[in-house]
């Protein structure tokens, strides 16, 4: 009776269920930090704005013409970000919700083109809940941060999805190509991806002479142009002259160990299990013997690193280098074999997300999150084709990455909800106060338990107190007075 009640659909929608509730489930339990309250008020750097949260459209569009000439590119993305801001904490914690869901989805969508694929749709939840623990806290979870460098996924998915569905119609054609700019006109390292995914395939394009298929993909060209060449890019660039002065070589040796640290690292095992099963299947699917000893070596490396680090960092580097180079043009191989050339540039451009942190002034783990976006499909791709003849040694590993991946997951939830009470009683002893009287007083909130869930705290950096008073509408004379759990059990 289970057996015939639990057929594939229905299977496939309680999955569906649990991976929608997994999604609403944690988001509910991030709050605002940091420079969301920035742009919230449209304070973030900008004295144009003297109204608090009580700014109009005329308001957002000179903080966004002020963002773009004197601090970055990312003005599109930006700006939604703060017109949801303007109507809540709830709303951009449902947005957010609503953008991850569809995002998985055009994810799952571009993996398999079958409905109710049980397949498909565990590989993409293993794919989003191994993304590295501090890649999506700094990231994903992250308000500011995943208002550029995840939402454009949401746009970029839909591309890859337009061009291979409707790229036969006009209106499929415009929406590919609007969704190719959007997205490419976000972040600088998404840019570059999107312009590098569309330089490649107009490439390919021109030689067989399909000229019809080059306007989304010029689109993607001028989205992503657009971002860079924004003068506030080269302003704030500015303020780190010691490692602009470096050259080149100098600036790749100094961010490499940290760059293969990101993608690589200790908190981004759940990924490197995941890469190690791909190692794992081209062993299995090859019959060369050389290539399965590189395999094998690949995969002691990696594994040999995350412990070799805390004594050598730069052997670490060595091995989690040897293992990308490897397994890129593994990767290559695969696909080429398979004829399948648009994946090929979509990894090519996504390895270019990682070469971006190797010439940045900051580098910091929500860099890693356009590869670890990317790498769900490219990646995922290669689990779906291959699953049916898994070994009965990869069958193992798979579902020993499907438990590290829930339990990753699981780690990054209960950390954000072992703040929950402390964020949700300061939001209400702030609300408090900003409906008593606005005379200035003082007012304790409580600092947070779990100090690696959450951004840059008010107490570490004081400018975020502007920004909090002018969300709650409260004096700057305010003081806010923050006391550490202890006190707060007392």
């Amino acid at each position: 009776m289970v057996k015939a009640f639990l057929n594939e659909k229905r299977i496939f929608r309680i999955l569906c269920i649990i991976f929608v509730m997994a999604i609403i489930l944690i988001q509910l339990a991030i709050f605002m930090h940091f420079d969301d309250y920035g742009y919230a008020t449209i304070k973030y750097g900008y004295d144009g704005n003297m109204n608090g949260m009580n700014w109009n459209l005329k308001d957002l569009i000179g903080f966004l013409n002020w963002h773009y000439f004197s601090w970055g590119g990312r003005v599109l993305f930006f700006g939604l970000f703060c017109l949801i801001l303007k109507n809540g904490e709830l709303a951009i914690q449902l947005f957010q919700a609503v953008t991850i869901i569809i995002l998985n989805y055009l994810i799952y969508k571009n993996i398999t083109e079958k409905r109710n694929d049980i397949k498909a749709l565990i590989i993409v939840m293993i794919g989003w809940m191994s993304i590295g623990i501090m890649t999506a806290i700094d990231g994903i979870y992250w308000y500011t941060a995943s208002a550029i460098l995840c939402w454009p996924f949401v746009f970029i998915f839909a591309a890859f999805l337009l061009m291979k569905k409707y790229s036969d119609k006009v209106l499929g054609l415009l929406g590919a190509s609007a969704c190719f700019f959007i997205g490419a006109f976000s972040q600088e390292q998404i840019s570059v991806m999107v312009m590098i995914y569309s330089a490649c395939t107009i490439v390919v394009l021109f030689i067989k002479k399909n000229y019809v298929k080059l306007f989304p993909y010029f689109c993607g060209i001028v989205g992503g142009a657009i971002c860079i060449a924004a003068p506030g890019n080269w302003n704030r660039s500015s303020l780190y002259s010691d490692f602009n002065n470096l050259s080149l070589f100098e600036k790749v040796i100094t961010n490499l160990p940290g760059t293969m640290r990101v993608v690589f690292g200790l908190s981004n095992v759940a990924r490197v299990i995941c890469y190690i099963l791909l190692v794992s299947i081209f062993i299995q699917i090859t019959n060369k013997w050389w290539m399965k000893i590189i395999g094998v070596c690949q995969m002691l490396g990696l594994l040999g690193a995350l412990g070799i680090e805390r004594y050598s960092i730069n052997i670490a580097m060595v091995l989690r280098l040897s293992f990308a180079v490897v397994i890129f043009v593994e990767l290559l191989i695969y696909f080429l074999k398979r004829n399948n050339v648009d994946m090929l540039f979509i990894i090519i451009a996504a390895v270019m997300s990682i070469g971006m942190m190797l010439v940045s002034p900051v580098l910091a783990y929500r860099m890693g999150l356009p590869f670890s976006i990317v790498s769900i499909y490219f990646v995922g791709k290669v689990y779906y084709n291959e699953f049916g003849v898994l070994s009965k040694f990869n069958k193992r590993i798979f579902l020993c990455v499907a438990i590290i991946a829930l339990m990753n997951y699981g780690i990054i939830l209960g950390g954000f909800y072992s703040n929950y009470k402390v964020n949700t009683e300061n939001r209400r002893l702030l609300k408090v106060a900003a409906h008593e009287d606005k005379a200035a007083g003082t007012i304790v909130l409580h600092k947070l338990k779990n100090r690696i869930f959450a951004s840059t705290m008010p107490y570490e950096e004081q400018r975020i107190e502007v920004w909090i008073k002018a969300y709650y509408g409260l004096p700057d004379e305010y003081q806010f007075v923050w006391e550490d759990q202890k006190e707060y059990r007392e």
